[in-house]
């Protein structure tokens, strides 16, 4: 018999969602599948030691590419699962008109809301995608 395939992915729910799809996809295929899970940095370090045979939803090149670049000789990308688009979201009390980034510069959202932009880190993925919206609408 041989070994399960290790399949690692980022230690966060969204990346945890879609290393499960690929799971699924690869057990219909006949594989046994040994799942790890690590924070950032960590999983491509295991991915370059072989501790992991395959990595689930990198996001590349942009957030996760810092940690990919020193792989590359050795570690190809496969496929696209998905585009990284960020998720946006606002709190309840935020008017239903507020349906767009450039509605949050309009007075309902303005008297409403606080003018910060949160994130999960210093650095992630959604961070680095939000300038560019933010540079053309002001």
């Amino acid at each position: 018999m041989s070994r399960p395939l290790r399949v690692g992915h980022i230690a966060l729910s969204f990346h945890d969602a879609a290393a499960e799809q690929v799971e699924l996809l690869l057990r219909s295929h006949g594989h046994d599948i040994e799942r790890h899970s690590a924070p950032h940095e960590q999983m491509f370090t295991a991915l370059g030691r072989g501790d992991v045979d395959v990595l689930v939803a990198a996001w590349l090149p942009f957030s996760h590419g810092r940690y990919a670049r020193p792989l590359s000789p050795d570690v190809r990308p496969v496929t696209v699962l998905y585009e990284p688009y960020p998720i946006w979201g606002v709190p309840d009390y935020v008017p239903a008109e507020v349906a767009s980034i450039t509605d949050l510069l309009a007075p309902p959202a303005l008297e409403q809301m606080e003018r910060l932009i949160q994130g999960m880190a210093p650095a992630p993925g959604s961070v680095r995608c939000r300038h560019g919206p933010f540079r053309s609408t002001g």
